[in-house]
């Protein structure tokens, strides 16, 4: 079968048609022909040879799929041969894959493989996100960093269908367009505007209850002066651009009365509390900020110095 492959990590040169062995569908997978290919940017990282996932060389890129299956192995019964699919798969540059058949999901008649290929990875990202690390529903209010980007559209979207007030970040007017497009209330240019000045105007000096961070440190420190008292941070950086992602470092000693540690009466928060916040920081100071990675401190997760917000971490 052809398949796009390359022998050497690099640029996009590397990548060259060639004919390679059509993979088999053994126990527990399914072989799908390919109709459509989602091209992601770790797809590009993979090529570079700086993602996650490193390339067994030579390799093929590609980690999403829709098309028709072809084949199915030994235990495989929710799939037959002629179901169209999308799926999770790897080395999907190319006419055939194969993917584990709880990966496979069924197409709809009308839904095209264009469109299953494309929502696979960024729908479930921004879904996971919303619904599985925060409960995103109505009077809930959510900022999507990057949001003219695949995740970042689909974010907006499912959002606003769960009843969310949505607001975006963008780096140009002609991305702005886009997120307003696909249903932000409001999109904030923040190369003209501090985003988090923007977000503290339009709720009243409330804040965000959710934030989506796809950026790291040039955001992380204004998400958290925009978030909103028991409010949560989703950090998915991983799989970013190589070189350019900051580590986050030490998280700031935040002065009394910034919001994100003031004693505010009108969220309820004594002095009292708000000194045991601040001492929260401060030990998390002593060490990276990766460490609130995924922990959870909320009041009476952590005893009584806990901190009303939450850092989650997602992997890209």
């Amino acid at each position: 079968m052809n398949a796009i492959v390359f022998a050497q990590t690099g640029g996009p040169e590397v990548l060259a048609l060639a004919d390679v062995p059509r993979p088999e569908a053994r126990a527990g997978w399914v072989l799908i022909k390919n109709h459509a290919i989602g091209v992601n940017f770790a797809d590009t990282r993979f090529r570079q040879g700086t993602y996650t996932v490193k390339p067994k060389l030579p390799d093929t890129p590609g980690m999403e799929v829709a098309g028709v299956i072809e084949a199915v192995g030994d235990g495989v019964t929710n799939l037959r041969p002629g179901m169209r699919v999308a799926a999770f798969t790897s080395r999907a540059y190319a006419e055939y894959c194969v993917s584990p058949a709880f990966m496979a999901i069924p197409l709809p008649d009308s839904l095209s493989f264009v469109d299953g290929a494309a929502f696979l990875i960024q729908g479930l990202t921004a879904y996971h996100a919303l619904h599985t690390m925060d409960t995103t529903g109505p009077g809930k209010s959510v900022l999507v960093h990057a949001a003219a980007g695949g995740v970042g559209l689909a974010a907006i979207q499912l959002a606003k269908a769960a009843g969310a007030r949505v607001f975006g970040t963008v780096s140009s007017d002609a991305k702005a367009g886009l997120a307003k497009e696909a249903g932000a209330d409001a999109v904030i240019n923040y190369v003209k505007d501090k985003f988090a000045d923007e977000v503290l105007r339009l709720t009243g000096d409330r804040g965000v209850d959710l934030i989506l961070d796809a950026v790291g440190k040039p955001t992380f420190e204004e998400g958290l002066r925009c978030l909103a008292a028991f409010g949560h941070i989703v950090l998915r950086t991983r799989g970013r651009r190589a070189g350019s992602a900051e580590p986050l470092g030490p998280l700031p000693e935040i002065a009394e009365g910034e919001r994100a540690l003031a004693a505010d009466p009108d969220e309820g928060l004594s002095r009292e509390d708000a000194g045991k916040r601040r001492a929260v920081l401060r030990a998390h100071a002593r060490g990276p900020a990766q460490a609130l990675h995924q922990q959870d401190v909320s009041p009476g997760a952590g005893g009584a110095g806990a901190s009303p917000s939450r850092v989650a971490g997602v992997d890209g």
